[in-house]
């Protein structure tokens, strides 16, 4: 989905101040994934596929900072 679509849909039930976008105090639900789940459904089905889950806005899983520091280091 994009962006604009959330949005739209977020205004549709007048909801656009709670979700629709990324934004600080609103609410999210999504994965980022080690894949492209579009291209092969199945790297969901590997946790360790998983990199970050967030729903409603609490995070569940996320080693994101730990990605983001080990590319980090080896850029430099």
């Amino acid at each position: 989905m994009t962006g604009t679509t959330l949005l739209t849909n977020a205004s549709l039930f007048g909801m656009e101040d709670e979700i629709g976008t990324f934004e600080e105090g609103k609410l999210a639900d999504f994965l980022v994934v080690d894949g492209n789940p579009l291209e092969n459904i199945a790297v969901l089905q590997k946790t360790s596929n998983l990199k970050s889950i967030m729903k409603g806005g609490r995070v569940f899983k996320s080693e994101l900072k730990k990605s983001w520091v080990a590319c980090r280091n080896r850029a430099q």
